[in-house]
């Protein structure tokens, strides 16, 4: 019972921040289990093409799903990149057709680096493209990691870098 209290303890002693970014990378890591390494890829490569999509849609400001209030047209935004990211992976998904069967510690890994880097990517987008910054303001150590331009660049090409080495044939 004691584990039990401690886990619980440490948990709570986490920054909601912490538990944000740990969701996140969870809940990535835990759809390349279930759906193994090409999906976890083709949802990177999702994220890659909704970016100048979601940027340059000219009708942004006038899909609302909610409400009309700045928190409502973020979540309607945030709505409209998920929609896109859904219907452009299923679109990759159909049109990539090899298969990637690794299996082991070696399998984790791969899963365990793409989902931290399509998290990272994302929590970028979200800092970049979306403005998430509206709703929850993250800690400067956060920002640091996410915020700047400089950031942004290194956010979008480290998850290159990576499918360079996990995409064997």
């Amino acid at each position: 019972m004691d584990s039990v209290d401690g886990a619980i303890e440490t948990i709570a002693s986490l920054s909601l921040d912490t538990i944000i970014l740990a969701i996140v990378f969870v809940v990535l890591f835990a759809y390349g289990l279930k759906y193994g390494k090409r999906r976890i890829i083709s949802l990177l490569i999702s994220f890659y093409i909704s970016i100048p999509i979601i940027l340059f849609f000219p009708y942004l400001e006038k899909i609302l799903f909610f409400g009309e209030t700045i928190d409502m047209m973020l979540y309607s935004q945030i709505i409209l990149f998920l929609l896109i990211v859904v219907l452009i992976n299923i679109i990759i998904d159909r049109v990539i057709s090899w298969e990637l069967g690794e299996r082991g510690i070696r399998k984790l890994i791969e899963i365990g680096v793409l989902a931290f880097v399509s998290g990272g990517l994302l929590m970028a987008i979200s800092y970049h493209i979306i403005e998430i910054t509206t709703l929850h303001d993250f800690a400067a150590p956060i920002d640091a990691l996410f915020a700047s331009t400089s950031m942004f660049f290194w956010w979008l090409v480290i998850p290159f870098v990576v499918l360079l080495f996990t995409v064997r044939r």
